[in-house]
């Protein structure tokens, strides 16, 4: 893996292997949520064709936010794009308070056609299993 920073959004190359002995390289690209960066995000957007959004599962503002950008996205994309939503701190947000309502996650996946998957901060296997969904998903709709 290598990592580049930019202005405003990070850039990061990763192999998947989405099938056995079937691999894809991915440029993943962090784009920065500040609302300085509003304005250079929908460069990106335009060439994306998939999309891992990452929310922490004790800070239902973090959803929101994630809800604000997939939102954002789709204004500026034409076909078909895949979305995969990670809650993180799987663990931790179960015996809280201020966890994000599950059935909010699951009205926006079903909305969007996204993939839900949770991680903890000790396992973030699912993380691994978010890219390679996402993935599989695009090298399938190239068939």
């Amino acid at each position: 893996m290598s990592y580049k920073s930019e202005l405003g959004v990070n850039i990061l190359n990763k192999e998947v292997e989405y099938e056995f002995g079937k691999k894809a390289q991915l440029s993943i690209w962090d784009i920065g949520e500040h609302l300085r960066y509003k304005f250079i995000r929908s460069t990106f957007y335009r060439g994306a064709v998939g999309c891992i959004s990452i929310f922490d599962l004790k800070k239902p503002q973090s959803f929101k936010i994630i809800k604000k950008r997939i939102l954002e996205i789709y204004d500026y994309v034409n076909n078909k794009r895949y979305f995969i939503i990670i809650g993180i701190n799987a663990d931790l947000s179960e015996k809280s308070d201020t966890s994000t309502n599950i059935t909010d996650i699951q009205e926006f996946k079903e909305k969007y056609s996204s993939i839900y998957y949770k991680a903890t901060l000790n396992n973030i296997n699912n993380l691994e299993d978010g890219f390679v969904e996402l993935t599989r998903r695009i090298m399938y709709s190239r068939i």
